[in-house]
């Protein structure tokens, strides 16, 4: 049984965005043998032989050592607001229901 194709009254055949180009992407990313590899731009093979992003070459052994240790400072001081804030609601509570 074929279906009946639809017809849509304010259509007028204008093609708003071409989706022809564009392929769905694999569920478990790029694997060897899957039906759906991505096909790489020239620029993007040369941009993967460089360095990560994350990777800084531009900050000395003890900088990166000072901002990591600035980070972790930062992070503590954070926890220990919360954990000082916590141990003063349950005070609050301890007294008001003795």
């Amino acid at each position: 049984m074929a279906r009946k194709e639809k017809h849509w009254e304010d259509d007028d055949g204008r093609t708003i965005a071409d989706m022809s180009q564009v392929k769905r992407p694999s569920l478990f990313g790029n694997l060897p043998g899957s039906a759906y590899q991505r096909e790489e731009q020239p620029e993007e093979r040369e941009e993967a032989k460089k360095s990560p992003p994350w990777v800084d070459d531009s900050l000395s052994k003890q900088d990166r050592h000072a901002f990591f240790f600035g980070t972790m400072k930062a992070s503590l001081l954070i926890c220990a607001a919360y954990l000082v804030g916590f141990g003063v609601f349950i005070l609050i509570l301890t007294l008001l229901f003795r």
